[in-house]
């Protein structure tokens, strides 16, 4: 069963707060009860009618953004990890094997997930933004 408790607590080393280029990322906390819309998902008990329900983190939490610029406002945001973006790659993540090929390295995310899959016999990544690499992927 999938809740946000269940997608908070997956495995994921985030980048480290970084600027590469015009790119910021940056952590950012979220206290127990901090809420987020999340879209609907068959198969998850996160499932309802409407597009999308609010869910309450039921512990604090800390969700990884990038920015292109100065953090100035959320419409330069390109990526978050945050729990819609979690659960928007679950069930294409959890249906992944054999040999992968992932469009966009975000914030490295689906990327670990796969690697530890023993479903996921090779994963390859094509990012076409290079400064987004040592930001997701720090040496």
């Amino acid at each position: 069963q999938l809740d946000a408790a269940t997608l908070t607590s997956w495995p994921y080393n985030r980048p480290d707060g970084a600027l590469e280029g015009t790119l910021n990322v940056a952590a950012v906390e979220y206290p127990p009860g901090a809420v987020f819309s999340v879209p609907h998902v068959d198969k998850t008990d996160l499932q309802t009618e409407a597009p999308e329900r609010d869910v309450e983190l039921p512990l604090s939490s800390t969700v990884c953004k990038l920015w292109d610029s100065n953090f100035e406002d959320e419409e330069d945001m390109w990526m978050s990890d945050d729990l819609s973006e979690r659960l928007s790659m679950f069930n294409n993540a959890r249906a992944c094997h054999g040999d992968v090929l992932v469009g966009g390295l975000g914030l490295g995310l689906v990327h670990q997930w796969l690697a530890r899959s023993p479903a996921v016999t090779s994963l390859t990544v094509v990012e076409r933004s290079p400064e987004v690499v040592p930001l997701a992927l720090p040496a």
